[in-house]
């Protein structure tokens, strides 16, 4: 049984990486960079900690060492000759920002004149496109957030009431959206979830059992827009129907028991 798991998610993220590396010149070359990454890297060189590191060894063996924020910039940085330290730093702060730093660049549409690059905001879900760098800062817990490389967006469906009480929406547009991310929570149950996450059922614990890795990978959560402005006004983790989660991107209604994160899309440009 473990080795039929272990078969299964391997062929899921080759033939996914396959299909990325195989896409059509406008899918961006960072997108194709870690389709490339997450189809090679064996679960026991992939690492959700720091600091940070994404090489490759003398055995050309890669190596990942990676939180959200980091895996967002060293994808860029690997990519893309003008993404150099010092650009980050002009960008964000930092030159491995945290997923804090990303949001804050991305809602103040930082610029940096010497690189030439710039982060600017999409006003809409629907404007959302493979590359795109999705942040939200978490307000309850002790993580500073998470931060996210678009790969794919399906508009799910149209229209629909929300999920939960959305203050001054009556209408969204529910959006699937696959996404590259390095995370220690895979996105939604193994059993449940109609688009798994890369990290399934990849590692053997010390007990035997098999478990799900972390690090970096490839999963799916979901966006809803307001059909009246299409702004993001509530995201989800996953898309299993069995596994609640849902987070307000606006204020949340009181007594509401869902976290209020906030979240930020947006597109480098300049590259």
């Amino acid at each position: 049984m473990k080795t039929q798991l272990l078969c299964a998610t391997a062929l899921i993220t080759q033939v996914f990486a396959a299909s990325i590396a195989q896409a059509d010149a406008t899918t961006p070359a960072h997108v194709q960079k870690a389709a490339l990454y997450v189809g090679q890297v064996a679960p026991n060189h992939n690492v959700y900690g720091s600091p940070a590191q994404l090489a490759y060894d003398n055995a050309n063996v890669l190596h990942a060492t990676t939180r959200c924020g980091s895996f967002t910039a060293l994808l860029f940085k690997n990519t893309y000759a003008a993404v150099t330290d010092a650009a980050l730093i002009a960008l964000t702060g930092s030159n491995s920002p945290y997923a804090d730093e990303w949001y804050n660049a991305i809602k103040n549409q930082v610029s940096d004149p010497i690189s030439g690059l710039a982060l600017v905001k999409r006003s809409t879900v629907g404007d959302l496109q493979a590359g795109d760098i999705l942040s939200s800062i978490y307000t309850t817990s002790g993580d500073t957030g998470h931060a996210m490389t678009v790969a794919e967006v399906v508009k799910w469906q149209e229209n629909i009431a929300p999920p939960h009480p959305i203050p001054g929406v009556a209408a969204v547009n529910k959006y699937r959206v696959k996404v590259y991310d390095s995370t220690k929570s895979v996105h939604g149950g193994y059993a449940s979830n109609p688009y798994p996450d890369s990290r399934y059922q990849t590692q053997t614990a010390n007990n035997g059992a098999v478990v799900n890795d972390d690090g970096i990978g490839y999963g799916s959560i979901v966006i809803y827009e307001d059909v009246a402005d299409g702004r993001a006004v509530a995201w989800a983790w996953n898309v299993s129907p069995t596994t609640d989660s849902f987070y307000y991107a606006v204020e949340k209604p009181e007594g509401s028991t869902y976290d209020y994160r906030p979240i930020q899309m947006g597109v480098m440009t300049g590259l």
